[in-house]
């Protein structure tokens, strides 16, 4: 009947769109989506032109993801406050790297003290070794910088999505003055016929009612997306601000390692003390070490924090690329709820303050 070929019509363009923006690149989607969108229109059966006209008053505007936009509200602050988690920790630990780098400095210093009667060439073997340590430390600080502007190309794929999604939507709009104009012109032309153009007129005045009510349909999409983009690029400010200052912390801290390492072994070469003096001390530099490395262990939470983003951002864009209709919007907080593994990441999820890390690690 008319009406299911307008329903199937519409729901093939809904096609179209939601593939072409899901695809890796959007014209690969749009080619898939008019294929989707012809078997749609050869497998729905026609209809008599009396049916047309009974029926095409009755033919509803078709719905496009009307549950996207609340539920995108709902999840992208919680997203936010996972980054602003993980930001807050990294800044605890490297604070923390200070103070224990600190005591390794005053301890070495120590050492210096109480070893200026004896060859200093065992520390400057022991230094050499701390210092390719602490290189192995800072790489993997960059590699967590790096996996961080990894989620950020992701974050910046989905402003790209909405400003497409955007661009359709203003096109949506000016589909539908371009048809109503026609509709009107062909309302003016069934006048001028007289009695024989009636039913034509008819036609015309439903098709200008449709039309208007898709342009109405295309600014409300509008709105909507505008309101999903400024949340997003909200979030994406955020972390490219995280971004920045992460990747300036780590700059300074190879250059504070660096210099240390250096005057330490300026002055090794002046060292003496006895081989048990000696050893005490190296053991005591060896925990602090140690410790620093326990204390690293914050990228683990980093790390988990990240994933479930990563991995609750894949779920929507899967949902979304297999046109699979969206679950309750209370299901999908209390799924994402359920992937937590920190004690923080509920406390964010429920908005309340995390309380202060302690220097255990604690995952659950």
């Amino acid at each position: 009947m008319k009406t299911d070929q307008i329903r199937q019509l519409g729901i093939g363009i809904l096609n179209l769109i939601a593939v072409a923006l899901l695809a890796s690149t959007w014209w690969h989607g749009l080619i898939l989506g008019a294929i989707i969108l012809l078997l749609l229109l050869a497998f729905t059966p026609s209809s008599t032109k009396e049916e047309d006209i009974v029926r095409i008053e009755h033919a509803p505007v078709p719905p496009i993801h009307s549950d996207l936009p609340p539920l995108m509200v709902d999840v992208l602050p919680l997203w936010k406050r996972n980054l602003s988690l993980a930001r807050s920790q990294s800044q605890e630990a490297i604070d923390s790297l200070a103070m224990r780098f600190g005591n390794i400095n005053h301890g070495l210093n120590e050492t210096l003290q109480l070893a200026s009667g004896s060859s200093g060439g065992q520390v400057i073997t022991t230094i050499q070794k701390a210092e390719q340590g602490l290189g192995g430390i800072v790489s993997a600080l960059e590699q967590i910088l790096k996996d961080r502007e990894t989620l950020l190309s992701e974050i910046e794929g989905l402003g790209q999505f909405n400003t497409e999604l955007k661009q359709m939507a203003t096109s949506v709009a000016e589909i539908a003055a371009q048809t109503n104009l026609l509709a009107l012109n062909a309302a003016i032309e069934a006048a001028r016929a007289g009695e024989a153009g009636r039913g034509f007129a008819v036609v015309a005045d439903e098709v200008r009612k449709l039309s208007t009510q898709s342009g109405e349909t295309g600014k409300h999409i509008s709105s909507k997306v505008e309101s999903i983009n400024a949340t997003i690029q909200g979030a994406l400010a955020s972390a490219q601000r995280l971004s920045h200052s992460e990747a300036q912390m780590i700059g300074n801290s190879k250059t504070t390692i660096s210099e240390v390492i250096a005057d330490f072994h300026q002055v090794a070469v002046e060292l003496g003390t006895t081989i048990e003096q000696l050893t005490n001390e190296g053991r005591a530099v060896e925990h602090e070490v140690q410790d620093v490395i326990i204390n690293l262990q914050f990228q683990d939470r980093v790390s988990q924090i990240m994933d479930h983003i990563e991995r609750d951002i894949e779920k929507l864009a899967d949902l979304l690329a297999r046109q699979q209709a969206l679950p309750d919007r209370q299901q999908w907080l209390n799924e994402l709820h359920k992937t937590y593994t920190t004690s923080e990441q509920r406390q964010a999820h429920t908005g309340q303050k995390a309380a202060a890390t302690t220097t255990s690690i604690d995952f659950f």
